[in-house]
């Protein structure tokens, strides 16, 4: 390790630890919105601008804070407000806040030289007004509104599209949504929501299900003897369902039983040779277990049950095309989504089914997608799907630096604390100890420690007996250490260092990845170099999630992908001794 980096293992480090407190942003928000009513100017001046720097996710507050009886706050609340709506920065041009603000008053010819002027001037910052549009606009706006964000083809405009259209009211958002997903890797979900949307009323039984919920958590936990004895009863309570005997049989994997498992498996197959609905619930778990090879004869079952084109006919093609697309077997991926499509036309044109607005013409852009890919990447002959690696392939570690000063520094300050604590707060870039409003208080009594908004609890409390009469304590938050001096009798907290921090997050692949040739990388849809990623790639604050995409070509030449989301908390940093004084020359 090179000097003055400190290299953490998060999962393993953390491993049993207690979640960090959150910090909600409502919470958060809630003392902005007070302090918009402060006495000194200055106060309600970062109020508002932070207000500003958390945008839409800010706005029912400051709707209510409108409707204040404090003319402060109210007035300020006012001056904001549209400018939320509208998904107006702080550092936005005044000419393009300008043009935003009297957008409405345009005529429809003059609107698509507007958009193209707003995304041209501030680039992905345009996309909450431009995703507005797609809803809020016209067909032709709703048109000149999608253009504007293919134009960019930005990442961050990629993540907001996915973040902020969660469902889709018209063609226009879910063309946009299907755009943004494709591009950063995702493509694959819209073909899942659309599967899920088709047979989102099967019927369910809500013991059996809790039931099943009790017994994978057993199997996750590795008990594998209770997970065998729990599914066996269920498996005979409940014979219309096979997913207890499939879950009967991970358990005899677990405990080398494998000719009574092959035995389970292939009877829960054949079973109900005329009912769509336990062959669909089947697949489902087994997708979710990893088992892709097992899903694939489930799905493949319901195709040869009459009818032919019902929904869950419709749901089995999807997700047929997208697990041999995740494994690289892009012509027959190919082949099962052109079906679906066939059939969600014809269904359309009956007016069979419900089908969501602009779903056909999404999949008809992912089927253009994987014909090119089929067209790069044949399928071998010897191609099969794989299932899915109950562990991680790849596994992240973080470097910390401070932006000013060296590691050393801080992990010397943290010898001297009595305890740390980590805090989780949102937004993520919030300086929750940087506000006015935020305090420290130690009770005595109850021997908690309490973060405070205006003298609110603004967390749950935190457990702490002190040793010594003034100890030390840190506080882990986003980017930044803090460290106050506590006054155990006074319950008083100063706070007395603060260290800025930067981040390097590496990827370290497994043997079987690392072998990997030609790899391209998505990191929350981002392209990112592989190489880089492995050494570490920079972030100002660490994100609690991210969602890796990794493809490349395996050494017998197929093409293969892996999909991962790994947490990151907050890495342990270990307090480093204060350094021994120099032994006097003899």
């Amino acid at each position: 390790m090179s000097p003055g980096l400190l290299l953490a293992a998060l999962v393993a480090a953390l491993a049993g630890a207690e979640p960090a407190p959150d910090i909600s942003l409502d919470k958060v928000v809630a003392s902005l919105i007070r302090d918009l009513g402060a006495e000194r100017y200055d106060i309600r001046e970062r109020a508002t601008d932070a207000l500003r720097r958390i945008g839409p996710a800010a706005l029912a507050a400051v709707e209510q804070a409108a409707k204040s009886d404090d003319p402060e706050v109210s007035l300020r609340a006012r001056d904001i407000l549209a400018d939320l709506r509208l998904g107006i920065g702080p550092d936005w041009p005044s000419e393009v806040v300008l043009l935003i603000r009297h957008y409405g008053r345009l005529q429809e010819h003059e609107r698509s030289n507007a958009l193209q002027r707003i995304s041209a001037a501030v680039g992905a910052k345009s996309a909450p007004f431009l995703i507005r549009c797609l809803e809020a606009g016209g067909p032709n706006e709703a048109n000149y509104a999608y253009y504007s964000l293919q134009r960019m083809n930005d990442p961050e405009v990629w993540e907001q599209v996915i973040r902020l259209i969660k469902e889709p009211k018209n063609e226009y958002q879910t063309r946009a949504l299907t755009w943004a997903r494709a591009q950063s890797g995702q493509s694959g979900e819209s073909l899942e929501d659309l599967a899920d949307a088709l047979v989102k009323d099967t019927p369910q039984n809500k013991a059996l299900e809790e039931a099943l919920e009790g017994i994978l958590k057993k199997l996750k936990d590795g008990k594998s003897q209770e997970v065998a004895d729990a599914a066996d009863k269920l498996a005979k309570e409940h014979p219309g369902d096979t997913r207890a005997l499939y879950l009967q049989a991970e358990a005899l994997v677990a405990l080398d039983k494998d000719k009574q498992a092959i035995a389970l498996r292939e009877r829960a197959l054949t079973l109900f040779p005329d009912k769509e609905v336990p062959h669909h619930l089947a697949a489902e778990l087994l997708a979710r277990l990893g088992r892709n090879r097992l899903a694939v004869k489930e799905w493949q079952r319901i195709l040869e049950i009459d009818p032919g084109d019902s929904p869950y006919d419709l749901n089995a093609y999807l997700n047929l095309s997208t697990v041999h697309a995740a494994n690289g077997l892009f012509e027959p991926a190919t082949q099962y989504l052109e079906k679906a499509v066939t059939r969600l036309i014809k269904a359309k044109d009956a007016g069979s089914m419900p089908i969501p607005a602009g779903s056909i013409e999404g999949l008809q852009t992912e089927l253009s997608r994987l014909r090119q890919r089929a067209s790069s990447y044949p399928t071998p002959t010897d191609a099969a799907i794989d299932d899915s690696s109950p562990e991680s392939e790849v596994k992240p570690a973080v470097e910390v630096t401070l932006k000013e000063g060296k590691i050393e520094d801080l992990r010397r300050a943290l010898a001297a604390t009595a305890a740390q604590f980590p805090l989780t707060v949102q937004p993520p870039d919030m300086r929750v100890f940087d506000l006015s409003a935020a305090s420290l208080k130690y009770d005595k009594e109850k021997k908690q420690l309490l973060v405070l908004f205006h003298d609110t609890p603004a967390c749950k409390p935190l457990p702490f007996e002190p040793k010594t009469k003034d100890p030390l304590v840190a506080f882990h938050i986003a980017d930044c250490t803090y460290i106050f001096k506590v006054d155990v009798d006074g319950g008083k907290a100063d706070k007395v260092a603060r260290f800025e921090k930067d981040y390097a997050v590496a990827l370290k692949p497994d043997t079987r990845l690392a072998t990997y040739s030609n790899v391209t990388l998505r990191i929350n849809g981002k392209p990112m170099d592989w190489e880089k990623a492995k050494q570490g790639l920079p972030y100002d604050v660490l994100p609690p999630q991210i969602d890796v995409a990794i493809e490349g070509t395996t050494p017998l030449a197929r093409r293969a992908f892996i999909r991962v989301k790994l947490d990151l908390p907050q890495p342990k940093l270990q307090p480093l001794p204060a350094e021994a004084p120099p032994k006097p020359k003899t």
